[in-house]
């Protein structure tokens, strides 16, 4: 039977999404038709992505850089965007 899970957003009508069967690890909600910004706590999954390849990227290649290390202290107050994140891989 096809799954669904139900996203209720405050101040507009209920979102039926279908739930994907994992193969390997658990079922997960196909959010792939839905418009606007995705956000998980609060920052969009766009960033977090990309923050997350920027900290594999640095930590495979074992970069070591004074410039990089004062840039990622100051991402905590800045709230950076995906371009932060693509500057430091390019870097």
């Amino acid at each position: 039977a096809d799954k669904k899970a139900q996203l209720i957003i405050e101040g507009n009508a209920p979102v039926e999404l279908p739930m994907l069967t994992g193969t390997v690890g658990p079922d997960v909600i196909d959010v792939r038709g839905l418009t606007g910004i995705l956000l998980h706590r609060g920052y969009p999954i766009e960033q977090l992505a990309e923050k997350q390849t920027c900290d594999e990227v640095l930590s495979e290649l074992g970069i070591n850089d004074p410039q990089l290390e004062l840039a990622m202290k100051l991402e905590r107050n800045l709230y950076p965007n995906v371009d932060f994140y693509s500057g430091i891989i390019l870097k």
